[in-house]
Formats: C-alpha cells, sequence, structure tokens
C-alpha cells in the first residue's frame, strides 16, 4: 500500500537538531520520513539521540522486528548502522559520509511521540574511528537470500560488532553456505 505521508529534509548545517514529525506531539500514521544530513569531505558527523520515546516494542523472544512495527533506520553510502525501535535510545552514531535518518510507521493506531536528537560536525583526524564500538544487528524472516558483512565486498569497518538474526518457524532448518570468506 503507498504511504500517506513521505518526507524528505536535507540539511548541510554544522549542528543542529532533528525531531521526528509534529515531536514532542504523536507523529503521524502510515508515515515514512527521512533526514539527509550532508557531510562535508574531510569532517566527521556525531548523532546523538536525546529523547527515543516508545516507539513498538521490540519482540525480544523473536529477536526481530514484526510487521506493523514503527522504528527508526540509519545508514550512510557504505552500509546500515542499524534499526531501533522500543524506548531506549540508539547508541551515538559518527560516519563520514552523507547520513539518512529514516522513520517508517505502520497504521496501527498507537500514538507515540518519537525522537529528538542533535548532530554535529568536526574535522576528521587520520585515526580517528568512523562507526563506533555498539553492537549491530541485521534480521530477516526470508525462506532465503544473502547475508553479508558490512560494505561487502570491500572491508567492512574496523571495531564493529555486527550480527545477522535469521528467525524461522519453530521446526524449519536453517542451513547456511559461505560462498566467499
Amino acid at each position: 500500500s503507498e504511504r500517506k505521508s513521505v518526507g524528505v529534509c536535507t540539511t548541510n548545517l554544522q549542528a543542529g537538531v532533528i525531531t521526528s514529525p509534529n515531536y514532542p506531539q504523536p507523529y503521524p500514521r502510515d508515515l515514512l520520513w527521512a533526514f539527509n544530513i550532508d557531510v562535508p569531505q574531510g569532517c566527521s558527523l556525531r548523532l546523538n539521540f536525546r529523547e527515543f520515546r516508545k516507539f513498538s516494542e521490540f519482540n525480544w523472544r523473536l529477536m526481530c522486528f514484526q510487521l506493523g512495527d514503527d522504528y527508526v533506520n540509519i545508514t550512510n553510502d557504505t552500509g546500515s548502522f542499524g534499526s531501533w525501535t522500543g524506548s531506549e535510545n540508539p547508541p551515538q552514531i559518527q560516519s563520514s559520509a552523507t547520513l539518512l535518518v529514516a522513520l517508517q510507521t505502520s497504521d496501527d493506531g498507537t500514538l507515540n511521540p518519537g525522537y529528538l536528537a542533535n548532530y554535529s560536525q568536526k574535522d576528521r583526524s587520520e585515526n580517528e574511528v568512523t562507526r563506533n564500538e555498539s553492537f549491530y544487528a541485521c534480521c530477516s524472516t526470508l525462506s532465503s537470500g544473502n547475508v553479508t558483512s558490512p560494505g561487502y565486498p570491500n572491508a567492512y569497518p574496523n571495531r564493529l560488532r555486527y550480527t545477522w538474526i535469521i528467525v524461522q518457524p519453530l521446526g524449519c532448518v536453517i542451513q547456511l553456505n559461505f560462498s566467499d570468506f
């Protein structure tokens, strides 16, 4: 189905605040909302969530987002930093490339305030790590597919713990074949 509301904002300011639509009031239902935060060459961007209030509850038993969950996904041109839902702030994100922060919501009728995050840019030194040392997870419920490391076929980033979670119905067997290592 087609989204009722779609929005994309692009900023090239050195520092600022981004929020979900209507924050701190509830964000609209059936929404795809994204911020592009441009990062000049030679600079690094740091994104900190100060508020992350009551998105869909994460189903820890299944270790996966459920169809219809509201979530925030953060990516740059080298890959995904992860997707978050629930009410705990995502970790600090550092990027040396344009960052996309996307909020996707369902039409289940739940009203939630959303998020407030601040970002800032600084000159990047040669030795600076561009991703923090946090846990990132990708989740799949597909019956078949490909699993890759971040940035594949290029080198994956240093100091990154990345996990794939593959969920299948009870009684099913998951077969994993490595074609390149």
